[in-house]
């Protein structure tokens, strides 16, 4: 299974190049913050003709509202929107999780202790997992912005990665975090954000092939 991850798209959608990418993918895998000043992203994903794995983030507050979970958010039955659960396709299993450390008044933020429970759900045994917030890794830059030395990931979800041994994890929420490879154990991690810090389209989409 070939699968394409994105996230950040904050309602833009693919450049050309970009979807070139994803249309060659048989699953694409979406790490939250879709919502932006209007709904062409949304309407992106109605349009793709290929199952969709999505987890919110932060600035995704309409998937917050429990009520519109009834009608799936709008989408067609090929997104699904994963909020602490999962789903498997083709044999490849997949975990969403929306949340990240608390930065001012945000959708699917919380405290230490409340990503810790949150995180403590993600079990073992997964081919991928999709978080919004990127873990804090120690000697890497997935969660820092460019430039500067800070680390804004989750310790909580690191911990939790730790413990569960997905074999990808994508993220994204620091949109300049490093794009390259780290690795928690034996998960290799992508940071998979689209836009750069001034909300411009500045990478592409990750490609993985996993067999099964």
């Amino acid at each position: 299974m070939l699968i394409a991850a994105i996230s950040d798209l904050h309602g833009y959608v693919p450049t050309p190049s970009v979807q070139v990418d994803i249309d060659r993918a048989d699953v694409v895998c979406i790490c939250g913050d879709v919502e932006g000043y209007d709904a062409q992203t949304l309407v992106w994903l109605n349009e793709l003709k290929k199952p969709v794995v999505f987890t919110p983030g932060n600035h995704d507050r309409f998937f917050s509202d429990p009520t519109a979970k009834r009608y799936n958010w709008g989408l067609g039955p090929h997104v699904r929107v994963l909020i602490d659960e999962g789903c498997e396709l083709g044999g490849v299993r997949f975990w969403g999780t929306p949340w990240s450390p608390i930065f001012f008044d945000w959708a699917f933020m919380l405290p230490s202790e409340g990503l810790r429970e949150r995180f403590a759900k993600i079990p073992t045994g997964l081919d991928v997992l999709l978080s919004h917030g990127p873990p804090e890794i120690p000697r890497a830059r997935i969660d820092t912005l460019a430039g500067r030395q800070k680390h804004l990931g989750s310790k909580e979800l690191y911990e939790a990665v730790r413990r569960a041994q997905p074999r990808y994890l994508f993220c994204g929420h620091i949109h300049t975090g490093d794009h390259g490879r780290s690795r928690i154990g034996k998960t290799e991690c992508y940071n998979v954000a689209y836009l750069d810090e001034d909300y411009a389209p500045a990478f592409g989409a990750k490609l993985v092939e996993i067999v099964r």
